[in-house]
């Protein structure tokens, strides 16, 4: 079973063991493209969270498809080639394949899965999904 830990830091296990990256940015990728619920996103989106600073060019580019395929790597070693899903351009996870804790909590399974007032730290690009959690929050604490 692959768990996928949100609330907090970031991280991954599977069957209890949490899986290594070779560099933050792999993780920060796998992060991103949970936070993006299973949806494609284009990598000019990916670039623009992951390195904010840097320009749309080629090398931009090119960073973003060698950490796409270092994080491809990291799963497919890990027996989950297929978590992700690429196409030109685009990637996704299967969200179907995981269990998340947000992803849970947002089913509404908030008694298994409490939020526990950090999801994703360290990451900006998650602030929105982190105001709708505290905004459900607020809804289930006042009922």
């Amino acid at each position: 079973m692959i768990f996928i830990k949100t609330f907090g830091r970031f991280a991954i296990s599977i069957d209890n063991y949490v899986l290594p990256f070779k560099n933050l940015k792999v993780k920060e990728l796998l992060a991103f493209l949970v936070d993006n619920e299973g949806d494609f996103v284009g990598n000019e989106k990916i670039i623009s969270a992951l390195w904010p600073q840097r320009d749309h060019d080629i090398s931009a580019k090119r960073t973003c498809r060698y950490t796409l395929r270092l994080l491809r790597e990291t799963l497919s070693k890990a027996g989950f080639s297929d978590l992700i899903e690429v196409s030109y351009g685009v990637v996704k996870i299967d969200k179907e394949k995981v269990v998340c804790d947000y992803y849970e909590y947002i089913k509404g399974n908030t008694e298994q899965y409490p939020y526990d007032d950090e999801y994703m730290y360290g990451y900006s690009w998650a602030e929105p999904t982190r105001k709708r959690i505290a905004e459900r929050q607020v809804k289930i604490n006042h009922g």
